[in-house]
């Protein structure tokens, strides 16, 4: 699993743009109000473990559009500091 930088700058309050294309965002994605998701749209994504390192077609990233890593982007940012959960969110309650 590639997901745990993002894992730890969301747990942190850092606006986190996670991409997921062969693996799954329900299953691997950081959770939090800082975190913004983008999923490549492709029919055979996820790719199950024992076929990802085998593909040589990998539609599920190519699919992944710069113009929506950058929309999400700038709206979690648009959100500002106050809309954002950390950390420190969870010992105040």
């Amino acid at each position: 699993n590639d997901s745990g930088i993002s894992h730890l700058a969301a747990s942190v309050g850092t606006p986190t743009v996670a991409i997921f294309g062969p693996t799954s965002a329900a299953t691997w994605s950081p959770r939090g109000k800082c975190v913004a998701i983008v999923e490549g749209k492709a029919s055979c994504a996820p790719c199950p473990d024992d076929q990802r390192r085998a593909c040589t077609d990998p539609k599920c990233i190519a699919s992944v559009k710069a113009a929506d890593v950058i929309k999400a982007m700038r709206d979690l940012l648009a959100r500002g500091p106050e809309d954002r959960a950390s950390l420190d969110d969870a010992d105040s309650g």
